[in-house]
């Protein structure tokens, strides 16, 4: 059709995702969606094809390279960027990790920027999302630094954005 560019995601459970739990993927459907994806762009290099899921780096690092690094250097922070490198600000003015991990962080309606800065960078929320507080088998995987999970994903199915991503197969 012409198209240079797609993107692929999954249904997240917060908001009406959570409504509907049969339309989120389990762990082997996940697995199952990203080699497909990682398949057509091996097979169709000239379009841009992408998807947002942390996990895909689960399938194969090196596919979705965007360039030189090391994943096991503790200072390098790749795979969910929630509260990281994204924020997102809701129409109240409450800023949130991102828009499918609605914890609050701060508002900042009638705020300094000085304010919102100092209750952005002490926020707890915010510090466990940059220091991979991760629990259980995310804890300890080796691509902790370089996925992470998806945190709106644990926050939806598990109650806790910080519990191992429940969609991945390893």
């Amino acid at each position: 059709m012409g198209a240079n560019r797609i993107g692929f995601g999954s249904v997240i459970p917060t908001g009406k995702g959570r409504l509907n739990r049969q339309l989120v993927f389990t762990a082997a459907q996940k697995k199952i969606f990203l080699e497909k994806i990682t398949k057509y762009k091996l097979k169709y290099p000239e379009i841009r094809i992408a998807t947002e899921d942390p996990l895909k780096f689960s399938i194969c690092t090196r596919t979705w390279d965007f360039g030189e690094f090391n994943y096991r250097n503790p200072r390098f922070l790749g795979g969910c960027s929630a509260g990281i490198i994204t924020i997102n600000i809701l129409s109240d003015g409450t800023i949130t990790p991102c828009s499918m991990l609605l914890k609050p962080i701060v508002n900042i309606k009638n705020k300094t920027p000085q304010e919102i800065l100092k209750a952005y960078t002490s926020s707890k929320i915010i510090h466990n999302l940059i220091e991979r507080k991760i629990k259980g088998k995310c804890s300890f995987c080796e691509l902790k630094r370089l996925c992470g999970g998806c945190r709106a994903v644990a926050d939806g199915i598990c109650n806790d954005y910080l519990a191992a991503d429940p969609t991945c197969w390893k």
